[in-house]
């Protein structure tokens, strides 16, 4: 009963912060909108910046499960991803308002409240490792210490855009601005092969950027990982000799169903288990059941060690 109130409160307060935005939204109105008293809501939330704290959370956690999803998209082009990563980014920004509004305006309050400009901050560094790790996963060699530089220029005409044009676009304005910033990315790109020597650095490696990702594993590097693994087994199949093609077949069908079991979620359900029980039968698909393994579940698997 209780986690169903919080999550009315919740819920209202998405509403009203997507409508009004945080600092014009008061706590008897999303009281009103839950159901309940304001007493009431105080049992769940301390002040409205609690409460605060906890849409941001929910919103990094949407986020972040969508752009994992993405990157599971094996057939997505590199320069599609980039696209799509901006769109991700921008749809959010605009369904919370709230988040919109205080990453725009620091000026606010409750901007001096730590545990909310961490978590703010959490969020920004985390869109710009997706972003720098798509574009230099695109590029490559080419950007040669320049992908930070890059990411900041895109990233800064996605938040003044934003800011002058207001929290109202429609899906295909943000697709055609998304579509513009990877075409601005590689404009930049191909001028930096002229320009290298003489451009100077914006940022060498900041360390608010880099370490973000305590794990060191972030979406882009995960599904390297996946595709190599995936390659490397399907490879030992094809050129095993003692396998007849039926078999093979099989294997590989097996391997087909992991990457279909594998794109909406990274954990392991009943039907991966199996596939890669079956799958490590073969003494040289081991190794690479194990690595599927710790890829698809490393907190579990950290863990057990």
């Amino acid at each position: 009963m209780g986690v169903d109130k919080k999550t009315a409160i919740i819920e209202a307060a998405f509403q009203l912060f997507e409508e009004k935005g945080f600092a014009l939204t008061t706590i008897d109105e999303i009281a009103k909108a839950s159901g309940m008293t304001k007493p009431s809501f105080y049992k769940y939330f301390p002040g409205k910046e609690d409460l605060l704290l906890e849409v941001i959370e929910i919103f990094a956690e949407e986020l972040e499960e969508k752009v994992q999803r993405l990157y599971r998209k094996v057939d997505l082009s590199k320069s599609d991803r980039i696209i799509e990563l901006s769109m991700i980014y921008l749809e959010d920004i605009f369904k919370y308002h709230t988040y919109l509004d205080f990453f725009l305006d620091p000026s606010q309050h409750f901007f001096e409240n730590e545990r909310i400009q961490n978590a703010v901050m959490t969020v920004e560094r985390k869109v710009f490792t997706w972003l720098e790790d798509s574009i230099a996963d695109l590029y490559g060699e080419q950007m040669d210490g320049f992908v930070v530089d890059v990411s900041f220029i895109a990233l800064s005409v996605m938040f003044v855009y934003t800011r002058v044009s207001g929290p109202n676009l429609s899906f295909d304005h943000n697709r055609k601005l998304a579509v513009y910033i990877e075409y601005l990315v590689g404009l930049v790109v191909e001028g930096l092969k002229f320009k290298k020597p003489e451009m100077p650095l914006l940022f060498e490696t900041p360390s608010w950027v880099m370490n973000c990702w305590p794990e060191d594993v972030t979406p882009v590097m995960r599904s390297r990982q996946l595709q190599r693994v995936y390659r490397r087994m399907e490879l030992t199949i094809k050129n095993h000799v003692s396998l007849s093609e039926s078999e093979k077949k099989d294997y590989l069908q097996a391997i087909a169903q992991i990457k279909t079991e594998s794109k909406d979620s990274l954990e392991q359900n009943v039907i991966i288990k199996a596939l890669l029980y079956y799958l490590e039968q073969l003494d040289e698909l081991r190794d690479e059941c194990e690595q599927l393994r710790l890829i698809f579940e490393p907190e579990a698997s950290s863990s057990q060690n």
